[in-house]
């Protein structure tokens, strides 16, 4: 219980940081449709932009949906050359990672309904390190009100996660679990159950 609270209250200055410019996100695809209002993340160590929708409140959210994973190319990505049944098999496991990780904490169902947040995602970039060049993954990605279609919240963000040792793949596996794992604290931070 003391955990959880100070785990929220952690979250809640993280949250508060504010965006250090509002100028269109560099290299979308399309995906988000509108990508007006995004806002750079105020973190050195991060290339991510985000849009809130003012006043959401997802306390009225009990269950969440996961969309399958789309594989879109952002412009100039490694990505739109790699093999598309592997660029596939990265999307699918970008999914089971979502799934996985939001499971034990909220109710995952298959179908849109009322109190139910839907969540798409497209993964733009998931080239592994090779011939020099290093790892890089990005994805866009937004919430939203199943039932309306309402846009609550979205994300853009690339990385270019160190080498984990092993599997070339380890990066972009690692990847995975970051923004699954920053998921459920955002969903945690502002009431989702």
């Amino acid at each position: 219980m003391i955990a959880t609270r100070f785990r929220r209250v952690l979250l809640a200055a993280l949250a508060a940081a504010v965006p250090a410019c509002s100028s269109p996100p560099p290299g979308v695809t399309g995906f988000l449709g509108d990508y007006t209002g995004f806002e750079r993340v105020d973190d050195p160590a991060r290339d991510a932009w985000v849009w809130r929708r003012g006043g959401a409140d997802l306390r009225d959210y009990d269950k969440v949906m996961v969309d399958a994973v789309a594989v879109q190319p952002a412009p100039g990505s490694r990505l739109a050359a790699v093999d598309r049944s592997l660029a596939q098999r990265h999307a699918d496991e970008f999914h089971r990672t979502f799934l996985a990780v939001l499971a034990p904490y909220h109710t995952v169902v298959l179908s849109p309904g009322p109190h139910t947040l839907r969540v798409r995602v497209a993964l733009t970039e998931a080239a592994p390190a090779s011939d020099g060049a290093a790892a890089a993954v990005a994805f866009e990605g937004e919430l939203l009100d199943a039932t309306t279609g309402e846009r609550l919240a979205a994300a853009i963000e690339r990385v270019a996660p160190p080498s984990a040792g092993g599997s070339p793949d380890d990066p972009v596996r690692a990847a995975f679990s970051t923004w699954a794992h920053r998921l459920v604290d955002y969903l945690e931070l502002h009431g989702a159950e």
